[in-house]
């Protein structure tokens, strides 16, 4: 990776960061998730490492229906929210979702360029990406930091990548299997008889 793309991933995520704050602000989200419990910034957020325009938090305590829809309904009212997926996943059979009650928002950034914001919010006692956050903040160094930010925005530029490669793929793939690039990604990718 070269000064000047390291450079680039740096400002760019730097960007995203003081992006995600500006509408966790303009929400006054964090005020209202105070009210249902102990709020945990996870993934990309949480890490320094975003890049796309998502953002995941996990409200922490026993989902309670009233504080989930005050905070549907306040939601609702926002003016730049464009879009809720309300979801009860507690009895789900699909066993890659977490057992908790989930809010989706769409948040509108740019309406004439019809640019768009996620805000995955997780209501339950315990979510693994807890420990994924915890355990990459063990391991990552500096220089992880920058290959991990590199092969996600390759991700994003120059693959069609859905649910089933994440994130955490790239964080085991750089701190466990020593990827450097997205061809190292898509090599440890291949051991598992994955692709990408």
């Amino acid at each position: 990776m070269n000064a000047i793309s390291k450079i680039d991933v740096v400002a760019r995520e730097e960007e995203l960061q003081r992006k995600a704050q500006e509408i966790l602000g303009d929400l006054q989200l964090m005020e209202v998730l105070e009210k249902c419990g102990t709020i945990k910034f996870v993934g990309g957020l949480a890490l320094g490492l975003l890049c796309k325009k998502d953002i995941d938090i996990v409200v922490k305590n026993p989902p309670d229906y009233e504080k989930f829809l005050m905070v549907a309904n306040h939601l609702f009212k926002q003016p730049r929210v464009s879009s809720l997926n309300l979801q009860d996943f507690r009895k789900s059979i699909h066993l890659d979702r977490p057992q908790g009650v989930y809010c989706g928002v769409s948040y509108l950034e740019d309406k004439e360029r019809g640019e768009y914001w996620k805000i995955d919010i997780w209501f339950m006692e315990h979510s693994d990406a807890e420990d994924v956050v915890d355990w990459v903040k063990s391991k990552m160094k500096d220089e992880d930091r920058l290959t991990i930010l590199k092969i996600k925005y390759d991700m994003v530029e120059k693959t069609e990548h859905g649910r089933d490669i994440s994130g955490v793929d790239v964080y085991r793939s750089v701190l466990e299997g020593g990827a450097k690039d997205l061809e190292g990604f898509r090599e440890y990718l291949k051991k598992q008889g994955r692709e990408l």
